[in-house]
């Protein structure tokens, strides 16, 4: 809690950016946040998660369980094999058995109280290793942060993101404001807010999702049926900040 009485939170994305978040809300569901590095001609999807998810995480791959560990950079690199079948032949029994299955490693390093996941195909352990090895991984009280390391060929491919739910508002996509994120802004003006500036659109199947602009951060906001019509009142109630850590 604030002085004033306002609950605040901070997160930190995979690249360093430092999200602040403050209101009279239910502040206290987990983030995740994920970024897309480019490592030996390949997009690889690195997410952050709190370490008590991980178990859900690695599940979700069809992974049993992490059989290897190696120590590295103050936590642990576990990894563990999986096979995913091509569901591309669920509508051919005829061929089924002879499914094209693909073999998937699960990688999470783990520090003290967050976790890095990512996932490979047809990849073995040696491949893992040096994909993590590729970034600096600092733990912060607040997440991890990745320093891609340039002699290893590494680079961020794209500004991170965070995502959190926020009960009465929805799953709120955090990134910070800058050219690349400033593209998903409509060039129209929106509704003023006092934590911000409010767009509103529809998908393709009807569904309402917002997106709201503050001096520092570009949020999309995808609500459920029930949260839609309070959503942009309760967003006037939530100030959100993006700022990109400085490097020493």
């Amino acid at each position: 809690m604030t002085a004033t009485g306002l609950r605040e939170v901070i997160h930190r994305t995979l690249d360093g950016t430092v999200v602040r978040l403050a209101g009279d809300l239910d502040l206290s569901a987990p983030y995740s946040s994920v970024v897309r590095l480019g490592f030996v001609r390949r997009l690889h999807e690195l997410t952050s998660v709190d370490r008590a998810f991980v178990v859900d995480w690695v599940r979700t791959l069809g992974v049993d369980r992490l059989t290897e560990e190696y120590r590295m950079q103050g936590g642990r690199l576990r990894i563990g094999a999986g096979a995913v079948r091509d569901e591309s032949l669920a509508d051919f029994p005829a061929r089924q058995e002879r499914a094209v299955t693909e073999r998937v490693l699960a990688a999470v390093w783990e520090g003290r109280r967050h976790a890095v996941c990512a996932h490979l195909y047809h990849a073995r352990p040696a491949d893992a290793i040096r994909l993590f090895a590729a970034v600096q991984i600092t733990e912060h009280p607040e997440g991890v942060a990745l320093i891609p390391r340039t002699r290893h060929g590494a680079v961020i491919a794209e500004t991170a993101s965070l995502a959190k739910d926020i009960p009465g508002i929805g799953l709120l996509e955090i990134s910070p404001l800058n050219r690349e994120t400033a593209r998903l802004l409509p060039a129209h003006r929106g509704t003023r807010l006092r934590t911000g500036e409010l767009y509103r659109d529809t998908h393709v199947d009807g569904g309402v999702y917002f997106v709201m602009a503050t001096p520092t951060a570009v949020v999309t906001v995808l609500p459920d049926e029930r949260e839609a019509p309070h959503a942009p009142t309760r967003l006037s109630r939530l100030a959100v900040s993006a700022v990109p850590e400085e490097t020493p």
